[in-house]
């Protein structure tokens, strides 16, 4: 797969890529390098049941190129999230694991022939594999993770701790506690009483002297 983002060179997506595009970004996918015709993807849609959708951009047979594609929504808490720091596609070729060549097979075949649950089931095997690609990409990409660490979110914010803890992954605010514990030594109330103020707000905080 040849995709092209706004800002971004073309990239190429070899069979089993798992791809992650930051919201508001327009984008070119083909089956190769060539643009050639450009079809839009609203007039080559065709609605199947259970509320999901089948694009298509040949006039017959299978074509050269077979993805699934879906949208994540922002949470409950909000739009600040794990994923809003995210500027660029974050790309990582996942066939070697067994549960993501699986769940593309079923996600094909539910996207073919749509069942009960069908919606439901895709869903949860696309976030298994957006989990597993987040894993990946951050693993080869240690730079990165302080832009999603909870110790930016506790300093820079006022969000309060289970936000904080569900919106990197934990289902609750014990669990969120106690691995935050294990890896700084402190829960993370403690830490954010401890931890320095950003720098406008410590001057913001400093008292006037009044024989200045």
């Amino acid at each position: 797969m040849h995709l092209t983002v706004p800002g971004c060179p073309m990239v190429v997506c070899s069979a089993g890529s798992i791809v992650l595009i930051p919201p508001m970004l327009d984008q070119i996918v083909g089956a190769d390098g060539d643009a050639g015709l450009v079809l839009l993807s609203a007039d080559r849609a065709g609605p199947l049941e259970n509320g999901m959708t089948r694009y298509s951009a040949t006039r017959s047979g299978d074509g050269d190129l077979r993805f699934v594609c879906g949208l994540i929504s922002a949470n409950i808490s909000g739009s600040f999230g794990l994923l809003n720091r995210i500027s660029r596609p974050i790309i990582a070729k996942l066939d070697d694991r067994a549960i993501v060549r699986a769940s593309f097979q079923l996600l094909l075949k539910e996207s073919a022939k749509p069942e009960l649950g069908s919606r439901a089931l895709n869903a949860t095997l696309m976030k298994t594999c957006l989990l597993l690609l987040l894993r990946r990409h951050f693993a080869a990409h240690r730079d990165g993770i302080s832009l999603l660490s909870a110790s930016e979110m506790l300093r820079s914010t006022k969000l309060a701790v289970k936000v904080i803890a569900a919106n990197i992954g934990f289902l609750s605010r014990s669990h969120f506690s106690r691995v935050f514990r294990d890896l700084y030594g402190v829960d993370p109330t403690a830490y954010r009483r401890a931890a320095p103020l950003p720098a406008e707000q410590n001057q913001a905080a400093l008292p006037t002297d009044p024989l200045s």
